[in-house]
C-alpha cells in the first residue's frame, strides 16, 4: 500500500448482492499514524445521490482471516456485513444489516442455488426464539460453508448479536462512536 500501486491502491470496484448498487473503494494509510488503514466508499444507486464515506481499520495486528478483519472493520460501523468470496475476489454469499435494535432492524442473507443468487430477509429478532425456518436455515448453512465457519457457530453469534443489540443504550452509543469517527475522518 505504501506504493501506492495496485491492488491495495487506487479506485477498486466492489461487489453488491444487489445489481442496482455498486461501490467503490479506496485504501490508504491514516496519515497520522500507520497503525489504522483509511477506507473510503463511494456506493451508487440509480436515481439517488452518491454516498460517501470513510472508515478507518485498526492493521496493526498481525493478518489471521479475512473474518478477523472484518470483524475489526464491523466493530462500529452501523452497517453490518459478513461476506464470503471465491479466489477472484468476486462475492458469493453473505449476510447483512443496519445497526438498530433487534426489534427494528432486519438480517438478509444471500446465497447462490443452482448459479442463481437467493436473498432471505428475516428481522433480527427471529434469533430470539426457537423458530428455525428451513429457507434461513438453508442460507445459514451455505454462508457459513462458504466462509470457513461452523453453522452452530454463525447461528450462536446472531443470536448473541440479536441479545446485544436489544440494548438500546449500547445502539445508541455505537451509533455515537461511529458518527465521531466519521467526522474525525472529515478534518
Amino acid at each position: 500500500m505504501e506504493d501506492g500501486l495496485s491492488p491495495q491502491s487506487g479506485p477498486i470496484k466492489g461487489c453488491s448482492a444487489r445489481s442496482d448498487v455498486h461501490r467503490t473503494f479506496q485504501y490508504s494509510f491514516w496519515q497520522d499514524n500507520y497503525a489504522f488503514v483509511s477506507w473510503r466508499m463511494v456506493e451508487e444507486r440509480e436515481g439517488k445521490p452518491n454516498k460517501c464515506t470513510t472508515s478507518v481499520i485498526h492493521v496493526s495486528r498481525p493478518f489471521l482471516s479475512t473474518v478477523d478483519i472484518a470483524e475489526r472493520r464491523n466493530l462500529v460501523e452501523p452497517f453490518k456485513s459478513l461476506l464470503g468470496r471465491d479466489a477472484q475476489g468476486n462475492l458469493i454469499c453473505g449476510l447483512y444489516f443496519p445497526t438498530r435494535t433487534s426489534y427494528n432492524t432486519s438480517v438478509t442473507f444471500f446465497h447462490k442455488v443452482n448459479g442463481l443468487v437467493r436473498h432471505v430477509k428475516r428481522p433480527l429478532s427471529y434469533f430470539l426464539v426457537n423458530d428455525e425456518q428451513s429457507e434461513v436455515e438453508e442460507a445459514l448453512a451455505a454462508i457459513a460453508d462458504q466462509t470457513g465457519r461452523p453453522s452452530s457457530d454463525l447461528r450462536s453469534s446472531l443470536v448473541t448479536l440479536a441479545r446485544l443489540l436489544l440494548d438500546e443504550d449500547l445502539v445508541k452509543q455505537v451509533l455515537e462512536l461511529n458518527h465521531d469517527i466519521e467526522e474525525m475522518t472529515k478534518e
